[in-house]
């Protein structure tokens, strides 16, 4: 029993390092939101999106409204989608569900 413990409070300070460790080298994603023509009820939003240069990322969109909670399909709402490098270079993506983007 005492060995059990041990052993599950050894990996629990080890999920909790490794935890804390990732936290400080995620860096936030940040977005930036254009309104050029409001009468349109259109937005243009840019969202810089670190990756840790990881070869492929997911993305999701929630189906939900805080607020208002029934199912929606935003996705489908979304036109003129890109995704580019941060030196320009365009990315392939798809989508996948109505809420889900794989780069």
């Amino acid at each position: 029993m005492h060995k059990r413990l041990s052993w599950q409070l050894a990996v629990i300070a080890f999920l909790v390092q490794a935890w804390s460790a990732l936290g400080q080298t995620l860096e936030p994603i940040v977005y930036t939101v254009h309104f050029p023509d409001p009468a349109n009820n259109e937005a243009q939003v840019e969202a810089v999106v670190p990756t840790l240069k990881q070869a492929a990322i997911e993305m999701m969109m929630p189906i939900w409204t805080p607020g208002f909670y029934r199912v929606e399909n935003h996705a489908a709402k979304v036109k003129n989608f890109t995704a580019r490098t941060t030196d320009g270079k365009d990315l392939k993506f798809e989508l996948s569900g109505a809420a889900q983007l794989l780069f």
